[in-house]
């Protein structure tokens, strides 16, 4: 097979393959492999294995785990979120804790870098606050008690498409430590669900 024949056959297999859309599809590229409706055996074939659950709201079960396949490398614990109709529905990474940071300098570093991937996935933020020192702690190096001060400071991101919301933020240990929260909200999320609630991850 030659010329015209050989280009028309190849233009026919190239037709007839998927589209990258088509071999991973939306709904299983929400993060670390996993997508929203996936059930405790689908997780299970991913290699995710579930144990007990530590909490749960009236039939929305929730799962920790220290790892998850693709995982961000410092992440101290995540928990997923399953619920008996629409699976899969929230995701919570818990970042290490950064030490002896007492100006916030390196744990504000790992957080532009995670605002930076999001940003590359889902868009500009749609929300931002950023600020510290409002109402007291003002100095460079009360960043953590500022943080841990209600109103004082906030360091959060909003990020959302058509299917999921993510909230990223700081949270403060002490004065010296403070690390990251990634937060992953499916279509069927519910609000109440964080034992820290946050008004910007509530239903729209």
């Amino acid at each position: 097979m030659t010329g015209k024949p050989v280009l028309a056959a190849l233009a026919l297999w190239f037709a007839s393959m998927p589209l990258a859309a088509e071999i991973v599809p939306i709904e299983r590229s929400v993060a670390f492999g996993l997508g929203w409706g996936m059930t405790s055996e689908a997780l299970a074939t991913d290699g995710v294995e579930l144990q007990d659950p530590v909490a749960q709201h009236d039939s929305v079960r929730v799962y920790r785990l220290w790892s998850l396949p693709g995982d961000l490398g410092d992440g101290e614990s995540y928990r997923l979120w399953l619920t008996p109709d629409n699976g899969l529905q929230g995701i919570k990474v818990t970042g290490q804790v950064v030490a002896n940071d007492r100006t916030g300098e390196k744990i504000r570093q790992r957080y532009d870098e995670l605002k930076a991937i999001l940003a590359e996935r889902f868009g500009s933020a749609d929300k931002t606050a950023e600020y510290s020192g409002r109402e007291k702690y003002t100095e460079y190096y009360e960043f953590n008690k500022c943080l841990a001060h209600d109103g004082c400071g906030r360091w959060s991101s909003y990020f959302s498409d058509h299917e999921t919301r993510v909230l990223l933020r700081l949270r403060a240990v002490d004065r010296d430590s403070s690390h990251y929260e990634l937060i992953y909200a499916g279509p069927h999320w519910q609000a109440d669900w964080l034992e820290e609630a946050d008004d910007w991850l509530s239903a729209d």
